[in-house]
């Protein structure tokens, strides 16, 4: 070979014609062009410091013309071909074995120097690459591994980048592979992320409130009988042929159920004749059993155990699992999975229309071509964006199963930010995972639009739908407290919530409230409902925020709502809340509301009570740090001898040396059932007096009649600021010293005082909370439409060689599949499925970031296709251009 290299072509223009000669600069010798070294120029006084980096590689190509017709017309061409506004173009040349290369260079203008005008080019990558593609290919790749022809022979002494193409001929076998598949046209509609508070997803049914698997898994209206004498043995081993009545109807090759509704099996078969299955596999996730001659045999379409069902997401297989089945095998299967989305993003149609695609949205709007949107109408037809013309998109409508309707004025268009696809009918799927952590929520009783917590409302595991417990710091409407520290979360029970009045410990962390972040917002109506045991220190605060972050207390539940007076615990069953506003979060706080008290701790010590006098004979002093809003007045009693008498209570002032004063607030009265000690709350009907600051008693007594009723007394003082006062006849009223009665006042605004922060004045009691239901916003829940089944298929294949592979995997429907492509660019890093040019990259999958490359010399690269046994049948192309270092 004579050695040498002639500039050709330059952005398809012939360098050397009539008008001119071209070389390459004299003495320049381009394979041995040095790479310059990276420069930095310094910028004194201003930031960066540093600019104007020069490229750490690439090469000048400097073209030298020799003109033949020396016309201004002449230079002006070769200006106009090197103008450096043009960008980037392809310079071809030619090597001494004549071979063409090119390379992609950056235009840097035109000069003349010395009589000759030289065209400046510079190759950012300074590797030349053959001008002819080389092909190899795999045609009808069946299901073993196959190299492609002829072996790819990469010339230069570079690697080179290759092209992948593969192109599916003809469905595959559900003995191979997916073989149905059904679409599930999906939006987010709220303005917050999905994503829960705890695990960062949000979880998404898929099967719009239930799946028929039974009918599926034995799809009885497909039958025949087993024909032949001793049926099918225990022990016949696989492949075996059995006789039968008929085959038709039945699928040419997938599963069978025989002897459905009694003790079945499954079996992966092909068909042999009109009378014959082939059995190619039995006992698919269950036993093998024997089954008689005239045993029926059903069409199945799914294992019975589900284990074939997968979900995919923008066409990568979301990890089995991460895919929550609630029940197999009955006919409201429902599949949940776990998402991770953005704000909605939307924009509205002014106007409506029944088939036209191009629409003038009312506002300036965020979408751009290649968006996949939902229109939220009817039955959420998704439609294509093919072209944006500033307010003015162009659609494609009716895609992926679904119908093109009429679109009314002002209906929205939310964009579907993700793609997902539900798959099965594949005998050989690889048994399904069991998750890790299960959802939180009833995956039963659940659907997209509520959520039920029947046992758990939290974990430490991070499950997806779980509450966030938190130490509620309070706020403009809910203020804080001090004994909001003196309240534990009992984590050793797991079926419930369970709030405790303790010292906070590691099995009882200190928390006072769970939160749940909706993000698709609580609905107005029956939005928050729950079971709860309320005992007498704690009220249940349901606290909402709105989509501005406002708080507002929806409710204080104490057992209040009816009557005056009720024996804690207070049982809350099916209780609901209503909203005022759609919420973004709730919060259900266990709110410690005792003000202050004299708890004693033991039953030991009784005062049995006066009857209703005219002058009142015992009270406990209270004293009050802030006037206090009363929500009740609790006390530990019982009925001592049975009658009919009644607990009465009476709020006085304290006057002089303690003395008692007027009335404050009148008579409560509680008819009391037990005759075990037990607390008695009782509250004045609303308003709710306020009580001053300072000293007040409480006049505890009962009414006439039979019977003799008790308070609990301690022998020595518990409260410090008070104690049991008795009327004497001679001296009047007297403290008894160290004597006070069991007595609490309870606010649900007041703080707690802080003679009731010591450990001893804990009192062990719960608030509990179970089968909570949150009814989420309708126009905010996701949009996720179950569509009719359909034919899939499913690449799965691993390209190779010595050293570096790559696997791709794309479930696409059968229909928009067939005569597409789905093109793998090693060197620009693209996956791009043919029908309306998809990005898939996703699909991909590499443990190499150079993908794979075609070094020097030949290469055997081979296709190994995964998955079942069967006939794929798919043409394999393999593109590359020679390399060689410039």
């Amino acid at each position: 070979m004579t050695w040498k290299i002639i500039p050709i072509s330059f952005a398809g223009t012939v360098l050397t014609n009539t008008d001119r000669e071209a070389h390459f600069l004299r003495g320049f010798n381009l394979h041995n062009v040095p790479s310059p070294t990276p420069v930095t120029v310094p910028r004194l006084g201003g930031f960066p410091t540093y600019v104007r980096t020069q490229p750490a590689s690439g090469k000048a190509f400097p073209v030298e013309f020799i003109l033949l017709n020396n016309t201004q017309a002449v230079v002006e061409t070769l200006r106009q071909l090197f103008d450096s506004v043009d960008g980037t173009a392809l310079l071809v040349v030619e090597d001494g074995d004549a071979i063409q290369k090119r390379i992609l260079t950056v235009r840097q203008g035109v000069v003349y120097s010395d009589g000759i005008w030289i065209g400046s080019l510079w190759a950012p990558d300074p590797t030349l690459f053959a001008n002819n593609l080389s092909t190899s290919t795999i045609d009808a790749l069946g299901d073993a591994a196959a190299d492609f022809s002829p072996t790819p022979n990469n010339l230069g002494d570079t690697p080179t980048k290759p092209l992948f193409r593969i192109e599916p001929q003809a469905l595959k076998s559900p003995l191979e592979s997916w073989a149905l598949t059904r679409e599930i046209t999906y939006a987010w509609r709220s303005e917050l992320p999905a994503a829960g508070p705890v695990s960062g997803s949000w979880l998404l049914e898929l099967t719009d409130g239930g799946w028929d698997t039974e009918a599926i898994i034995d799809v009885s209206g497909i039958n025949t009988t087993i024909n032949q004498v001793g049926g099918i043995a225990l022990g016949a081993t696989p492949p075996f042929d059995i006789v039968v009545v008929s085959t038709a109807g039945f699928d040419q090759e997938g599963m069978l159920m025989i002897t459905p509704g009694g003790t079945r099996e499954q079996f992966a078969y092909t068909i042999k004749n009109a009378t014959e299955f082939t059995i190619t596999a039995r006992g698919l996730r269950m036993a093998p059993v024997a089954h008689s001659d005239g045993a029926t045999i059903d069409q199945s379409r799914m294992l019975a155990d589900g284990d074939d069902i997968a979900v995919f997401i923008d066409g990568v297989e979301v990890d089995r699992s991460g895919v929550y089945l609630s029940g197999i095998d009955i006919a409201t299967t429902q599949i949940w999975i776990e998402l991770k989305d953005s704000p909605a993003i939307s924009a509205e149609a002014p106007t409506g229309t029944s088939g036209t695609t191009v629409f003038v949205m009312r506002e300036e709007h965020p979408f751009v071509v290649g968006d996949y949107l939902v229109v939220n109408s009817g039955n959420f037809e998704q439609v294509r964006v093919t072209a944006v013309d500033g307010r003015t998109i162009t659609i494609e409508r009716g895609v992926r199963k679904t119908i093109a309707t009429t679109i009314t004025a002002g209906t929205l268009f939310y964009r579907s930010s993700h793609r997902i696809q539900l798959a099965y009918y594949w005998s050989g799927a690889p048994v399904l995972t069991a998750p890790l952590n299960t959802p939180i929520i009833d995956l039963v009783n659940s659907k997209n639009n509520t959520w039920l917590w029947a046992n758990e409302l939290y974990s430490q595991a991070r499950e997806a739908g779980g509450w966030r417990r938190i130490l509620y710091p309070g706020s403009n409407p809910v203020p804080t407290n001090r004994l909001r520290t003196k309240i534990g979360l009992d984590s050793s029970i797991v079926t419930k919530a369970s709030f405790v009045d303790v010292e906070p410990s590691s099995e009882k962390p200190n928390y006072d409230a769970l939160e749940f972040i909706a993000a698709c917002g609580i609905d107005t109506t029956d939005g928050i409902e729950y079971d709860a045991t309320i005992d007498w220190p704690f009220a249940l605060q349901v606290i909402g925020r709105d989509f501005s972050g406002f708080e507002t207390l929806i409710v204080d539940r104490l057992g209040h709502e009816s009557g005056n007076s009720h024996e804690p615990p207070v049982t809350e069953t099916d209780r609901q809340e209503d909203p005022a506003t759609s919420l973004a979060a709730v919060i259900l706080r266990a709110r410690n509301i005792i003000v202050t008290g004299a708890l004693i701790p033991s039953d030991s010590n009784v005062l049995a009570l006066q009857e209703a006098p005219i002058i009142i004979l015992d009270t406990q002093l209270l004293s009050l740090d802030a006037d206090t809003e009363l929500a009740g007045i609790v006390t530990r009693v019982k009925k001592a001898t049975a009658g009919t008498k009644t607990l009465l209570l009476q709020i006085l002032e304290s006057s002089g040396a303690d003395g008692i004063g007027g009335v404050i607030a009148g008579i409560l009265t509680h008819t009391l059932t037990s005759s075990s000690f037990l607390e008695v709350c009782q509250f004045y009907s609303s308003p709710s007096p306020v009580l001053p600051s300072g000293k007040v008693h409480i006049a505890i007594y009962e009414s006439t009649g039979t019977g003799e009723i008790e308070i609990v007394k301690s022998i020595v003082a518990v409260y410090p600021t008070g104690a049991h006062w008795q009327f004497d006849s001679v001296k009047g009223y007297q403290r008894i010293q160290n004597e006070d009665l069991w007595v609490h006042f309870l606010s649900l605004t007041a703080d707690n005082q802080v003679e009731m922060l010591p450990s001893e004045k804990r009192t062990g009691l719960l608030l509990e909370l179970d089968n909570v239901q949150l009814r989420f916003d309708a126009t905010r829940t996701p949009i996720a439409e179950f569509r009719a089944v359909e034919d899939a298929y499913y690449i799965d294949d691993t390209i190779s060689r010595i050293g570096q592979s790559f696997r791709i995997r794309f479930l696409e429907r059968w229909a928009d599949l067939q005569s597409e492509s789905v093109e793998i660019d090693v060197a620009a890093k693209t996956v791009i499925f043919s029908k309306d040019s998809d990005s898939i990259r996703q699909t991909l999958q590499s443990d190499d970031d150079d993908w794979l490359v075609l070094l020097s010399g030949a290469t055997t690269v081979t296709v190994t296709p995964n998955g079942g046994a069967g006939t794929t049948d798919e043409n394999h192309t393999l593109e590359y251009r020679s390399a060689w270092q410039a």
